[in-house]
């Protein structure tokens, strides 16, 4: 399976953890939204390029709402 992704600027509290919301689709075009706490990119590699189209997406309307993970399908 292959999903695209793209952030959001809505974070969400799961089980305690800050995790960025992401609204997605598959590659049949089933909507998906994931949560995802942390990302990481190989050591070697540079990772400046990775953070900078993260940082686009305005920290300024941060939200942080709790979700219950037993109700997420």
């Amino acid at each position: 399976m292959k999903i695209t992704l793209e952030s959001q600027e809505q974070f969400a509290l799961v089980d305690g953890i800050e995790c960025r919301i992401w609204h997605g689709a598959t590659q049949g075009g089933a909507e998906v939204i994931a949560l995802i706490p942390l990302i990481l990119t190989p050591k070697e590699s540079d990772q400046s390029e990775f953070e900078a189209e993260l940082r686009e997406v305005p920290d300024t309307v941060k939200q942080t709402a709790p979700i219950d993970p037993k109700r997420v399908i």
